[in-house]
């Protein structure tokens, strides 16, 4: 069991607020972004979605890298929550 700081499945808030800060700026200033993404080749194109989707998308979980405390909880996770994950209806928090 986790003990001390953020509960599990806690958001960080220094990463939602910079992922708002970064949505927010994107909102602001659409129109020069598409300009400006519209003047790139097409390799400076991917890597600029690339580099962006970093920020939006979580990064991919190894299962062969969690701890056997971090399994544990993944697993008590699971049972409070079986009939949810059954019927799929459940979210994975961030």
């Amino acid at each position: 069991m986790k003990k001390g700081g953020r509960r599990i499945g806690a958001k960080n808030r220094t990463t939602e607020q910079f992922r708002e800060l970064i949505k927010l700026f994107v909102e602001s200033n659409w129109e020069r972004l598409q300009s400006d993404f519209d003047q790139l080749k097409p390799v400076e194109r991917l890597q600029f979605i690339n580099s962006l989707i970093r920020h939006f998308l979580p990064d991919p979980v190894n299962p062969e890298r969690l701890t056997e405390d971090q399994l544990l909880q993944i697993i008590e996770y699971i049972k409070q929550n079986e009939k949810s994950v059954k019927e799929g209806n459940f979210r994975i928090a961030q």
